[in-house]
């Protein structure tokens, strides 16, 4: 590490993103050995949950989050370069340190440290953004404890643009494999999910 800027980005991404690589680098281990973590926010929420922490045992409980999340090899190479995704907080309004957007800042560090420079507008050109007139048959879930819920599309749109709000719902939770401590309204998505593509694919009729 090599300041505690460096700290703060490599723990943040603990918060943002709840776990993903965890799932994604140790899914088939986990799965096979029964041990796959049904939430993640809660199993990390909890050495941190016990009132008034002292600074020794508020970076033991610190530490503890981090180890849940990562799973680092070196060998990580960046291809994607066109998820732009803004992120700011004014430590306010929210629970983080300030940190404006800066979209030459970004592209900077990005280039210093991959040797690549991000696509700004690629996504929306390519998807419309929130302009979904045109399109159709599309599944929106969010989960509440999913911090990007409050960039995705929350209302349904059509009667084949669906929009499904899980309150107990983390970062695509609801995607992941089923779990015994996974919450009821998680279940009931996957079951409202099923139904709707089941319908689509006039699989219904048979």
């Amino acid at each position: 590490m090599e300041d505690s800027n460096t700290i703060i980005s490599y723990l943040l991404n603990v918060v943002l993103f709840e776990g993903d690589e965890l799932y994604r680098t140790r899914i088939a281990e986990l799965e096979s050995e029964n041990k796959l973590l049904s939430n993640f926010t809660h199993e990390a929420c909890n050495g941190l949950s016990d009132g008034i922490l002292t600074d020794k045992d508020l970076i033991k409980g610190i530490y503890k989050v981090a180890n849940l999340y990562y799973n680092y090899t070196g060998y990580t190479k960046c291809l994607d370069v066109e998820m732009v995704m803004p992120m700011c907080s004014n430590g306010k309004t929210d629970m983080f340190q300030p940190s404006p957007w800066n979209f030459e800042e970004y592209s900077k560090a990005c280039y210093q440290r991959w040797k690549v420079y991000p696509r700004k507008n690629w996504i929306r050109q390519q998807y419309l953004g929130k302009n979904l007139k045109s399109t159709s048959n599309i599944i929106f879930s969010n989960g509440y404890l999913d911090p990007w819920s409050s960039g995705g599309v929350l209302d349904s749109q059509s009667a084949s643009l669906i929009s499904i709000f899980i309150s107990s719902g983390a970062h695509h939770l609801d995607l992941r494999s089923s779990n015994i401590g996974d919450p009821p309204d998680v279940r009931s998505a996957r079951q409202q999910e099923k139904n709707i593509i089941i319908k689509w694919l006039g699989m219904d009729r048979f």
